[in-house]
């Protein structure tokens, strides 16, 4: 409806994921601050939304969003445009965008921007292990959905918890892993 320019002013980009809520101020084209919340809706202290032009909103979590939005109109900051909903993302799709996260396809069409004319692999790493398909020509093709580190961490644990890896402890290893940890973390990768 009102298309959200960069290049405009002052703006917030805000992320609802599932496991953290991440905000991108933007000003002059430029990402000027990035700020990850410590807990799903915990809004930093530190960012005032008065001083925003302009918000972008993007996520999956519907409570979270309702929560964002609330937010900001509560707290003076401008009135926040929903990606997929409010701003179409002009990014098109082999299947149609139906069904598809307004997060993948806005990583999608960042990829396309970023790279044209070239086809690419775009893994978002974060609740979930996200790897879609952008098409040479600029399509969406689709991808999977994996369990994100924590979430596989919490499968094997749960399950058996003689196989937890330290999330601190980054194992580098070649296929095919020697010892369990390697071949747990090359697992996962």
């Amino acid at each position: 409806k009102n298309p959200v320019n960069p290049m405009s002013g002052r703006l917030l980009i805000v992320d609802a994921g599932h496991s953290r809520l991440k905000l991108h101020a933007y000003a002059d084209g430029r990402v000027r601050r990035s700020v990850t919340a410590a807990r799903p809706f915990d809004w930093p202290a530190s960012v005032d939304v008065k001083i925003f032009d302009e918000c972008l909103l993007m996520g999956t979590h519907e409570r979270l969003l309702r929560n964002v939005t609330s937010y900001l109109n509560q707290s003076g900051g401008p009135r926040p445009a929903l990606l997929g909903s409010d701003l179409r993302v002009p990014l098109e799709s082999l299947s149609g965008p139906k069904g598809v996260g307004n997060d993948r396809l806005a990583q999608a069409l960042g990829a396309a921007q970023k790279f044209p004319g070239r086809s690419c692999l775009v893994v978002s790493a974060g609740t979930a292990l996200v790897v879609d398909i952008l098409q040479r020509d600029g399509r969406f093709a689709g991808g999977l959905i994996a369990a994100g580190w924590h979430a596989s961490q919490k499968a094997w644990t749960d399950t058996a918890p003689q196989l937890r890896l330290d999330p601190a402890e980054v194992i580098s290893a070649d296929y095919p892993g020697k010892s369990t940890a390697e071949a747990l973390w090359l697992g996962w990768l």
